[in-house]
């Protein structure tokens, strides 16, 4: 879970206690002088881009290529089995 912590308008934005680079303080002061939906279009992209690391970083992790491999083998041994047909997705 993301722990995310504005503090006062003077001070540094933190994420995870850790002050943020500057280039992502610079894109913050700009979206604050932005209309309220293109912050919210702005915050969505940003969200979805985490998402999608955090998705990334998930199926790369040890745990999920062992069970991909695992999953591969079983398919590989159904072909081989004849229990599989060539066909699609239609049943």
């Amino acid at each position: 879970m993301r722990c995310y912590t504005c503090l006062a308008a003077d001070t540094d934005i933190r994420i995870r206690g850790s002050a943020v680079v500057e280039e992502l303080r610079q894109a913050i002061e700009q979206v604050e002088h932005q209309p309220e939906d293109v912050q919210r279009r702005i915050a969505q992209l940003i969200t979805e881009q985490l998402e999608e690391q955090e998705w990334d970083e998930l199926v790369a992790s040890p745990a999920s290529q062992r069970f991909l491999a695992q999953l591969s083998a079983s398919i590989d041994a159904q072909v081989a089995a004849g229990e599989v047909e060539e066909g699609g997705w239609e049943l």
